[in-house]
């Protein structure tokens, strides 16, 4: 639960909890801010996932504090350098394992990544799938907060 001001924020979303977010230690804010854009990388170019993202940081992080225990200190280009080689890794293993999209395929690839975004939330999932299928990849889905508890999708 996140705390505006003048009402509270419901999420689970690590991007948004991120974002309002602040720490009084520089150091950890850094970290923070480095997160941030790691996740808003994958918000801006996946449209999800900023949560694995920040887990997946967060487990090379405590990688890098162990092999700084072990080795006491790690100049910053070699720190650099490991974290080109694992960014490099994971950008071949995502290209191997990834799945083109195409009309054959579209609504299958749309219900399982709405079925895993809605965390298995059967109605969120059709209601993406339908929007897909009426009216195909190239659409782009607008969310605004209703004034009733209503869900709905009017094209």
């Amino acid at each position: 639960m996140i705390d505006q001001g003048t009402n509270f924020c419901m999420t689970k979303d690590g991007f948004h909890v991120l974002q309002n977010i602040q720490f009084a230690d520089q150091k950890q804010n850094r970290i923070r801010s480095t997160l941030y854009t790691i996740s808003h990388q994958m918000v801006t170019k996946v449209g999800d996932g900023s949560t694995t993202a920040v887990v997946a940081a967060f487990s090379f992080l405590k990688q890098m504090m162990a092999y700084t225990i072990e080795n006491k200190s790690i100049r910053p280009k070699e720190l650099n350098e490991k974290i080109q080689n694992v960014v490099e890794e994971v950008c071949k293993f995502i290209a191997k394992n990834a799945i083109p999209v195409n009309k054959n395929n579209l609504l299958d690839v749309v219900h399982n990544i709405a079925n895993i975004a809605s965390n298995d939330n059967k109605k969120y999932t059709d209601m993406i799938t339908s929007i897909y299928e009426k009216l195909g990849m190239s659409c782009n889905i607008n969310l605004t907060e209703s004034s009733t508890f209503d869900d709905s999708v009017s094209y």
